[in-house]
């Protein structure tokens, strides 16, 4: 559900593509992955221990959805912006 809301918003209701990072800034910004799977089980675990309503079921795997895809938009900018302090030209390149 976190991942289908976010893409509908950021996608303007489903009617423009998503932009793609070129293959290198993708290959970067996934070596970082292991951080946005610890802050999404992070905000699931927070939540667990934080409350104990039935509703937890529901709002458990939304926060770690929303962590994990917060966390890995912000490992694919500093994968950009890694591969454009290197030089690389395609640092800024994205796809629509």
């Amino acid at each position: 559900m976190s991942f289908t809301l976010l893409e509908g918003i950021l996608s303007s209701g489903f009617r423009r593509p998503m932009p793609q990072h070129p293959t290198r800034t993708l290959a970067a910004g996934t070596s970082l992955n292991v951080l946005s799977v610890l802050v999404g089980m992070g905000a699931a675990l927070l939540l667990a221990q934080s409350m104990s309503h039935i509703s937890l079921w529901a709002l458990a795997p939304f926060a770690a959805g929303i962590g994990y895809l917060v966390t890995e938009s912000n490992e694919s900018a500093v994968a950009e912006r890694l591969l454009v302090s290197a030089g690389h030209p395609d640092g800024e390149e994205m796809s629509e």
